[in-house]
């Protein structure tokens, strides 16, 4: 990222929630920290920025859909009409249900499931 790395917008982010002025009344968001750095070191500045999980690259997408799956009771991989997100004609971002906008977890090939995630709320 041009202006800051992800432990730097992580930190930024928990700062923001942490401010009850701006942030009254939400839940914190849920922050995956995916990585292709693996070592103590970076695991535990990740988990001291505030992220909830570290994934170090490559990550599989059924990895990633349970991870999902745990913080977010309502999710369904591979569910069709989910809302996705595509560019605007502006290069603004738009949000439209369409299936035919997205990957889904359910197309890909279940042989992708990389190495399995810390998780540092558990």
């Amino acid at each position: 990222m041009p202006e800051c790395d992800g432990l730097q917008a992580t930190e930024q982010i928990r700062d923001i929630e942490r401010d009850a002025s701006v942030f009254s009344n939400r839940k914190p968001a849920v922050i995956f920290m995916v990585t292709g750095q693996d070592s103590a070191e970076d695991r535990r500045r990740s988990e001291a920025a505030g992220c909830d999980a570290y994934y170090a690259k490559p990550v599989g997408i059924k990895t990633l859909d349970q991870a999902i799956k745990t913080y977010f009771k309502n999710f369904t991989p591979g569910a069709k009409n989910a809302p996705v997100c595509t560019r605007g004609s502006a290069g603004s971002e738009a949000t439209k249900n369409s299936a035919s906008n997205v990957l889904l977890p359910s197309a890909v090939d279940d042989a992708d499931d990389g190495p399995a995630a810390t998780d540092h709320k558990t």
